[in-house]
């Protein structure tokens, strides 16, 4: 789910606006279906109605706030973290096997 606040990467080029694909934004509105999200874009600067389908989550900022998260978290929680992290990655390839 996406949030707002949230940073997200385009999925695909948007030539007409100076964005390509991997360009990054934030969520700065989430409209009520859960499709339609209003990004603002830095460089160069654009808010722009994208749907679901032309962003992403970008990964590696969710990496970064998870690490953050874990650290302060004691070491039995983190344990449990990893082992769900485990089962849900073994659940996505059983799905996609």
């Amino acid at each position: 789910m996406i949030n707002e606040l949230d940073v997200v990467v385009l999925t695909r080029d948007l030539n007409e606006y100076g964005l390509t694909k991997g360009s990054q934004g934030a969520i700065v509105h989430c409209y009520k279906s859960g499709e339609d999200f209003e990004v603002e874009f830095i460089k160069p600067p654009h808010v722009l109605t994208l749907n679901i389908a032309d962003i992403k989550l970008d990964k590696t900022v969710i990496q970064t706030q998870v690490a953050k998260l874990m650290a302060s978290l004691p070491e039995e929680a983190v344990v449990e973290v990893r082992d769900f992290v485990k089962a849900l990655k073994q659940k996505h390839l059983s799905k996609a096997g």
